[in-house]
């Protein structure tokens, strides 16, 4: 199932593993050289900020609108989100825990007025600085992001 609604939609299923291609996980496919570089599944799945930010850029506007309209699809319909705000850890543990959460926030803001139905927000939390990305040190760009998990409403 995994791999159909990939091929058929271009998008990673409701608990479907993130791959960089089809059937293949991605630490199989992305060569050592090229590790600190997001893939682009796992670009789709975050929404990044500028430091200190938490205003949603044009660009990610577009990114949200895409996931909302691919959420609003009937293999989609039953999935829910999750959305956990991160940061680097440039400032304060306390001042990038409230922001983190403000970027939470303001996707989770944004989705809701662009889905039929907004209580398919489920969770909205902030982790701060607390778990950058894999490969990525604490003061990365990376790490100012908002991931976007999709999963199967309870």
């Amino acid at each position: 199932m995994c791999d159909q609604i990939l091929r058929q939609y271009d998008v990673v299923g409701v608990g479907c593993p993130v791959v960089a291609s089809l059937g293949q996980p991605m630490a199989e496919v992305v060569p050592h050289s090229t590790a600190r570089r997001l893939a682009d599944r796992q670009r789709e799945s975050n929404v990044f900020f500028p430091a200190g930010g938490s205003q949603i850029d044009e660009r990610a506007q577009i990114q949200l609108a895409q996931i909302a309209r691919i959420l609003e699809i009937p293999v989609m319909q039953g999935a829910c989100l999750k959305l956990v705000g991160h940061s680097d850890s440039v400032g304060t543990a306390a001042a990038n825990q409230r922001l983190s959460m403000r970027r939470a926030r303001a996707v989770a803001d944004l989705l809701a007025s662009l889905l039929a139905d907004p209580d398919r927000i489920r969770e909205v939390k902030g982790l701060g600085e607390k778990e950058p990305l894999p490969g990525f040190g604490p003061q990365a760009v990376e790490n100012r992001r908002v991931e976007v998990w999709v999963r199967s409403c309870p």
